[in-house]
């Protein structure tokens, strides 16, 4: 299962800041652990308040305790939490929007280099005292009702990014938003290293900083074919050869391979392969 987030749908534990639609912040306790499938659909600064955050990128895990703040681009990451024995892990997830990076990249901006911080995906800040402050104010202002919300809003969150880039990690922080600034990735790299998680095309189509028709396009001049048709049949390919070689049924087939709906999965593998995943399964086994 791929939790998106922010998700509107929250527990009674978690506090959700939204203004006009646009996603400013969630304030979550978290009671137990385990390994999940996250999709952050916008750029989100992480405070671990309690506990400790464990973020899985390929064959490398990174670990963020207490008063640890971290940045991540928008993309899909796997996560893990620690907690504490008799106590709760405790994050605060401050969503960026595109515009408030756009804007203060414009006012500050900083001499980097595009191509290396491309490749950055995390970026661990320094913790201090002002941010310490940021924080506490910050969650003054859930459920809080006024007109001027979202200015203030995006006010703080550019005294954030002031107090961000003069601290002792500044530079680094200051290369990571011109690579938020500048997003456009390789597709081919964006749309492999995603191709079985249960996103949809539009999805491949922000991770890699294009609109769903510039994406099309330079999908369609690279594959030489459109994404849906390509992605689907990467993914029956690989569901067709788990159903021959694995003892897995078919819900978990259609899962591993980016099908959140087994009925549709159903469908198009007959579509493509002139039998159900049932029917290939049978014939093996």
């Amino acid at each position: 299962m791929l939790l998106r987030v922010p998700n509107r749908k929250i527990k009674a534990d978690d506090q959700y800041l939204e203004i006009n639609n646009t996603p400013y912040a969630l304030f979550t306790v978290e009671k137990t652990t385990g390994k999940k499938n996250v999709f952050l659909t916008e750029h989100t600064l992480m405070f671990v308040l309690n506990g400790a955050k464990i973020i899985h990128l390929g064959d490398e895990s990174h670990f963020f305790g207490n008063d640890d703040l971290v940045f991540l681009k928008k993309g899909i990451y796997v996560m893990s939490e620690f907690i504490p024995e008799n106590e709760n892990f405790e994050v605060l997830l401050v969503y960026v929007p595109d515009h408030v990076i756009r804007k203060f990249h414009s006012k500050f901006s900083h001499k980097t280099d595009i191509d290396a911080a491309k490749k950055m995906f995390t970026c661990k800040l320094d913790h201090n005292l002002l941010l310490q402050s940021f924080i506490q104010q910050y969650k003054h202002l859930f459920g809080i009702q006024n007109s001027n919300s979202q200015y203030i809003l995006e006010n703080r969150l550019e005294e954030l990014f002031l107090i961000l880039s003069g601290a002792k990690a500044g530079k680094t922080f200051l290369h990571f938003l011109s690579s938020l600034v500048n997003p456009k990735a390789d597709i081919e790299f964006i749309v492999n290293e995603n191709l079985f998680q249960p996103i949809a095309i539009d999805d491949f189509a922000k991770l890699s900083g294009r609109s769903l028709p510039t994406f099309k396009r330079e999908f369609e001049q690279h594959f030489h074919t459109s994404p849906r048709k390509w992605i689907n049949q990467q993914r029956l390919k690989r569901a067709s050869e788990m159903l021959k070689n694995t003892n897995l049924n078919v819900s978990e087939v259609a899962f591993e391979c980016g099908y959140e709906h087994v009925s549709h999965f159903i469908r198009i593998y007959k579509a493509e392969f002139g039998e159900t995943p049932s029917e290939t399964k049978k014939a093996i086994f």
